[in-house]
């Protein structure tokens, strides 16, 4: 059985009043495919964006859970790696390094939640953990950024533990790309669109 994120976050977001989740956006993984962003608004109108990503454990679906008053502290803190990442890529191209494995130095927090077929989980205290990598496949260098949660416990047992969430950069361009779709423009814009039901008046 496959997990839609909408399955996901039924499942998992029931708690914390959940009144209405709507897909946001969506970026691609190569060969992995397109997984989707979407915005959750709790019952008092606060939001969350949930970004699904590639699990390293093939029996469970999730991915990121930024809450609003984290959201531009992670913002923040992907366009660091990202200028990070651009660095380290000229370093590595000026110097022909060609196997190469660095963490980026960043106290970056956030939460992630999963399900597998029976119910849903959350760990609420993710480090997570971008690694630049430089790898020769043939005669092409690859410089990749992916940026991994490290392995979950639920919140509420800490049997409960899954691999890694991660999301997979293959260029300084492609996260730039990924962050335009979470921008603070992209979010506001998404926040003040009029919604389909209050454009038929009375």
């Amino acid at each position: 059985m496959k997990i839609t994120a909408a399955i996901l976050l039924t499942l998992f977001l029931l708690p914390v009043f959940m009144t209405g989740q709507n897909k946001f956006d969506s970026y691609y993984q190569g060969v992995l495919g397109e997984y989707e962003m979407r915005m959750v608004f709790g019952a008092e109108g606060d939001w969350r964006l949930m970004i699904n990503a590639v699990s390293l454990d093939k029996n469970i679906s999730g991915g990121f859970c930024i809450m609003e008053d984290e959201y531009t502290e992670f913002y923040k803190g992907l366009k660091f790696i990202r200028d990070k990442y651009q660095e380290w890529t000229k370093i590595a191209i000026d110097n022909k390094v060609e196997s190469f494995m660095k963490t980026v130095d960043i106290d970056l927090y956030t939460i992630c939640i999963w399900a597998d077929i029976e119910k849903g989980y959350r760990d609420e205290d993710v480090k997570l953990v971008p690694r630049f990598n430089v790898t020769k496949v043939g005669r092409r260098v690859n410089y990749n950024m992916n940026i991994y949660s490290g392995e979950l416990q639920d919140v509420e047992n800490k049997y409960s533990r899954a691999d890694d969430f991660v999301i997979f950069f293959e260029s300084h361009e492609q996260m730039t790309h990924f962050l335009s779709k979470i921008s603070p423009d992209k979010i506001q814009a998404y926040l003040t669109k009029p919604r389909v039901e209050d454009l038929f008046k009375d």
